[in-house]
């Protein structure tokens, strides 16, 4: 007599499995493979709410088509287990009896619709990812296993390809959460192999040798940090409310890649380039540039032979970006001149700081002027009446530049240059001379004459050239 195999996971582990886990060239553990059993399928019991399947016609004529092609599937002559050779080899198997398996076509068709309904149900909840992928790691689980070399547990892939189509084709479901879905039901029907854990480590190590902690000013030893901190799961361990077993989810590529593009912005983000500055935490500006640069070719060098994967290239490209913005703004300030701390800068001195924060030197007016030629200029507009100043500034179409990049209301960016040259601190008189170089104007032109240096800055600029 051949005794029926109960639905307990026995915890048996393959030692011939065991392959070894290295993360940067050390031995950090070892991966051993659980040695896989005959688990008979069981039942799983649907979840209430709005949507009842028992109340909808659709729902019960989808139960019926569903349990008639399984049922049809099942006692056809190349049916289960002469379906495929995996299943073929369950017959060499002393404790293997068809009629255990003869309950699987109603099952499965329940299990589609139980499942269809609690997507319905749940997928715009609060925690509707959680409460769905929860029921269906249940009913995976309820699908059995099958010992090594037997396949898959039985209709397990027919289940999950049926309900990537319901979530495919759901006009009720948010984007977001649709995409989640069906990346989550991949997972299962796409699993990393035995090397799952190492393509996550390997991963996470291209990581680590592409983010520039080279840049020390920046970074300090937070590699050493992130090397001891090696993200594979995903979330604490969770106990699943419909089956009671407590679980932890490992990480996939595609989430772990996800991970590190988002941990790449908010390293980027704790950045303050200018204030480290000021504080003297970047000393040498010259030596800092070549840092910059040097981790900009690597970066760029890398992406052009091929090192980095499509997914890769997200935190790839952000860094880039970051590092070019980053070299730009100290070739900027590098052209300041460096000026003895005891001595009070000139106005053209603190013009030429501030125009360097905020792109003057970029300007495609400027930008063709030689590097004597921008001093002469910004010289100029320091030492001119500030109606002249406001002219020449307009006339390079620096405010223009300063509202697009810099100052969202015009309010702020009129207090800021007003500061720039010791004026009026609620930026009146700035508002009044730019009203007057506008087409129409209500301002004193007495007082206020920007408007009347138009054709005289224009000149002077021309000289410059």
């Amino acid at each position: 007599m051949t005794t029926k195999p109960n639905h307990n996971r026995d915890q048996h582990f393959d030692l011939s499995t065991a392959k070894m886990l290295s993360f940067c060239g050390n031995i950090i553990g070892y991966r051993i493979d659980r040695i896989p059993q005959l688990i008979l399928p069981f039942e799983v019991e649907p979840t209430k709410g709005e949507h009842s399947f028992t109340k909808c016609k659709d729902c019960q004529k989808n139960l019926v088509k569903q349990t008639n092609a399984y049922v049809s599937k099942h006692d056809s002559e190349t049916g289960f287990p002469l379906c495929c050779p995996a299943h073929e080899n369950l017959l060499k198997l002393a404790q293997f009896k068809r009629e255990f398996f003869s309950s699987s076509p109603e099952m499965v068709a329940k299990k589609i619709v139980y499942t269809g309904n609690h997507i319905k149900n749940n997928h715009d909840s609060q925690d509707g990812y959680r409460v769905i992928t929860n029921y269906i790691d249940w009913v995976v689980d309820s699908f059995g296993e099958m010992p090594k070399d037997c396949g898959e547990p039985l209709y397990l892939s027919n289940y999950l390809n049926t309900i990537v189509d319901i979530v495919s084709t759901s006009k009720q479901i948010n984007p977001a959460t649709k995409t989640h879905l069906l990346a989550y039901l991949d997972s299962y029907l796409n699993p990393l192999q035995g090397s799952d854990l190492n393509i996550l480590l390997d991963t996470y190590a291209k990581w680590l040798k592409s983010f520039p902690f080279a840049v020390n000013s920046y970074f300090g030893d937070l590699k050493e940090q992130f090397q001891k901190q090696i993200p594979l799961f995903n979330g604490n361990p969770e106990t699943n409310p419909y089956s009671g077993k407590v679980t932890v989810r490992l990480l996939t590529k595609k989430s772990m890649l996800q991970l590190l593009e988002s941990k790449t912005l908010e390293l980027l983000r704790t950045i303050d380039a200018e204030k480290m500055v000021e504080q003297g935490v970047i000393p040498d500006l010259n030596k800092h540039k070549l840092e910059l640069s040097g981790e900009h070719l690597r970066i760029a060098t890398s992406q052009i032979t091929k090192d980095f994967s499509s997914g890769e290239l997200g935190y790839v490209k952000a860094l880039k970006k970051w590092l070019k913005c980053h070299k730009e703004y100290f070739s900027d300030i590098g052209q300041l001149k460096a000026l003895p701390p005891d001595r009070i800068k000139t106005r053209a001195e603190k013009l030429t700081a501030v125009f360097a924060k905020y792109g003057f030197l970029e300007l495609p007016k400027v930008k063709i002027l030689t590097g004597s030629k921008q001093e002469q200029l910004i010289e100029l507009i320091s030492s001119k009446p500030l109606a002249y100043s406001i002219a020449m500034l307009d006339y390079l179409e620096f405010f223009k530049h300063l509202r697009r990049n810099h100052f969202k209301t015009k309010t702020k960016l009129n207090k800021e240059v007003s500061k720039w040259f010791d004026s009026d601190s609620d930026g009146r008189y700035v508002k009044a001379n730019l009203s007057r170089l506008g087409p129409r104007s209500g301002e004193k032109s007495t007082r206020y004459t920007a408007d009347k240096h138009k054709e005289t800055v224009e000149k002077a600029y021309n000289g410059l050239k």
